[in-house]
């Protein structure tokens, strides 16, 4: 969990963890004036650990414009590439036929550059068992250099399944609390998904909430049984979850976990409907949203037609997250800051408030994105002023 603290400013050198005077600044009480003592740390930077949650649901045999149902025919991922699986599949884990790798790939490569060390990637899927709504599976738990094993077993999984959002979101913040050798590492779920939550096990079903044209239930058939008689108010599959979803989504963001939200295919090519508002909130309550206007026409959660778009959205994801850097500290950074400075080369930049994140610890920080793009190098050294 983290926190936001007052102002940073960087500055020029490096050095080891010492106390420094502070002359121009006064301390005590009864407004005596006396010397603070700066604090002069090394900061470690580290690479950050990345889960995808990737909707593997029936529908992904769908084209992606939504105009022929079914259509992932033939060998496990060697499908019609006009079946959204396995678009989905070429783009994340590349084609086998081109020198330049999937996006899984390229994400682990520009994070492990940037930090100087390996950033740690998992992949989490629906589960697309005998029961459809069943919580999502771990294919891989987070780990360093792991994106030729997600490439490797994203190639085995067929479409199937319902959309357990909620559920499966959980397992990711479990999973990534639990991952290994993450002291100074922050922490991000990449859901990437073709329609809303459906799996809500509480959805009260009645004439009002599933008659035809109100998009509460995803599903044709979710609601009623084939003589027209509503179905029993426990049967989850096919219900809209829009409340328990976004709650799971705002769950990580408490704990420090932030998500980015990719939609892809024809369910949200409309955005008057309750697909896309759906994904909006998600998107708005992960703390990584494209823009603070969400509802039924916002665009705060990133949208896919095609595979190619799913190719910008992930570079964009990529992008983002290159831009981004946590260090651990050499030693805690004081209870209370009046001002800090980060020393980078020779650079010498001023920074207004917000622009540093500290953790509860006060042992790692993040910079934020304008500062992190000037910040060069695996360590650097931080100095507070009390």
């Amino acid at each position: 969990m983290k926190r936001w603290i007052l102002a940073l400013v960087v500055l020029a050198g490096c050095g080891k963890p010492l106390y420094e005077s502070n002359p121009g600044s006064s301390t005590g009480s009864s407004g005596s004036t006396g010397v603070s003592q700066d604090l002069v740390v090394t900061g470690t930077r580290r690479a950050p650990n990345v889960m995808f949650v990737v909707d593997r649901s029936g529908s992904m045999a769908d084209s992606p414009d939504g105009s022929q149902a079914s259509v992932c025919t033939g060998m496990t991922g060697q499908h019609d590439l006009n079946c959204k699986w396995q678009q989905l599949l070429t783009v994340m884990a590349g084609d086998g036929s081109s020198a330049e790798p999937g996006y899984v790939q390229q994400m682990q490569d520009s994070l492990s550059s940037a930090a100087g060390e390996p950033a740690q990637l998992g992949l989490i899927t629906f589960s697309g068992g005998n029961d459809a709504c069943e919580v999502g599976v771990v294919q891989q738990a987070i780990a360093p250099n792991s994106a030729s094993t997600i490439d490797s077993v994203l190639a085995t999984i067929e479409p199937l399944g319902a959309t357990p959002t909620a559920a499966t979101l959980a397992v990711a913040g479990q999973n990534l609390q639990a991952a290994p050798d993450s002291v100074g590492r922050d922490s991000y779920v990449v859901l990437l998904t073709d329609g809303a939550p459906n799996c809500d096990a509480n959805f009260q079903v009645s004439g009002e909430n599933c008659l035809e044209g109100t998009q509460a239930c995803a599903s044709e058939g979710a609601c009623f049984n084939a003589d027209g008689s509503p179905q029993s108010p426990q049967t989850p599959l096919g219900c809209l979850d829009e409340e328990a979803s976004v709650a799971a989504v705002q769950n990580l963001h408490d704990n420090g976990i932030n998500t980015f939200v990719i939609g892809f295919g024809a369910d949200f090519a409309d955005t008057n409907n309750l697909a896309n508002d759906t994904l909006n909130k998600m998107a708005l309550a992960g703390g990584e949203a494209l823009s603070t206007s969400g509802g039924l026409t916002g665009t705060s959660f990133y949208r896919a037609s095609s595979a190619a778009d799913l190719a910008s959205s992930l570079g964009d994801v990529a992008g983002a997250l290159q831009n981004r850097c946590s260090f651990r500290l050499s030693q805690a950074a004081p209870e209370t800051i009046s001002a800090a400075k980060v020393q980078s080369g020779n650079d010498t930049i001023s920074i207004d408030f917000g622009s540093m994140l500290l953790s509860a610890d006060r042992m790692s920080v993040t910079l934020s994105d304008s500062v992190c793009q000037q910040v060069m190098g695996s360590q650097v050294t931080f100095r507070f002023t009390p």
